[in-house]
């Protein structure tokens, strides 16, 4: 492929299992084929692969990472981890583990502010759901984007489905996996922005083709905050035992 006269060369890195994905001796650019699912595009920022159509929408920007190897609140950058009741947050050195099980007061998430109001949000990375009871548990994956509180719970009480979520846990959108991962999952968010009052989210599970879920961003609940948060955020009803890793979060401009 030439651009501006300069051949530019992309790798094609096999088709596999996402297990089998190299993560090493990637270039900018380089294709791989989920067996049966998705092709994704490797992103030097992002240290990942990103899925193709998300890749060519624009130029992504990394705001944070959470490896695994560590606490969240000692990444780089640092992650703001917060725990009430039983709950805790810790790390093996491979896998960071949020876990809220033992009583429905237990609180324990991580959120970073990115302060970037209305942009077109990307987050990606591993999950797994260690257990989960109650309702409006485990929300692994939220994004606040100035205008709106945007989640996805791991699991709730029946059948143990992911699914977007209000700020309450009442479900929004259309779409929901038929049962929770508790074995080790791809997760991905995507949040596009046609302004701060209107847009669209949708996000994928186990690398489908198709998403999820999807939903209008003026379903979701109001939120004045500009952060990322993961983990389990209610302190009232819910007991979220979710780890992570390779987690990273950014926006494409």
């Amino acid at each position: 492929m030439s651009i501006g006269g300069v051949v530019k060369r992309f790798n094609y890195r096999g088709v596999g299992t996402w297990a089998a994905r190299p993560l090493t001796g990637n270039q900018e650019g380089d294709w791989y084929q989920v067996s049966s699912g998705p092709t994704y595009r490797w992103s030097a920022i992002y240290d990942a692969w990103v899925r193709a159509d998300i890749y060519a929408y624009g130029t992504l920007v990394l705001d944070a990472r959470i490896d695994g190897d560590v606490t969240p609140a000692n990444e780089t950058p640092a992650w703001v981890d917060t725990t009430a009741g039983g709950g805790t947050i810790t790390s093996d050195g491979t896998l960071v583990r949020w876990n809220g099980s033992a009583a429905d007061a237990d609180t324990c998430y991580s959120t970073y502010t990115h302060g970037q109001a209305a942009k077109n949000y990307y987050v990606t990375g591993l999950l797994t759901l260690v257990s989960s009871s109650g309702t409006a548990v485990a929300r692994a994956i939220v994004a606040k984007d100035g205008s709106r509180w945007i989640g996805v719970d791991l699991s709730q009480a029946a059948g143990g489905n992911s699914r977007f979520v209000s700020t309450a846990g009442a479900a929004v959108g259309t779409g929901a996996e038929n049962a929770g991962y508790a074995t080790e999952a791809q997760y991905e968010l995507w949040v596009q922005q046609v302004s701060s009052a209107a847009g669209h989210a949708m996000y994928w599970t186990g690398n489908a083709v198709k998403p999820t879920g999807l939903a209008a961003l003026t379903a979701f609940s109001a939120s004045a905050a500009n952060d990322y948060a993961i983990g389990d955020h209610t302190g009232a009803v819910g007991r979220g035992d979710t780890k992570g890793r390779l987690l990273r979060f950014g926006r494409i401009t």
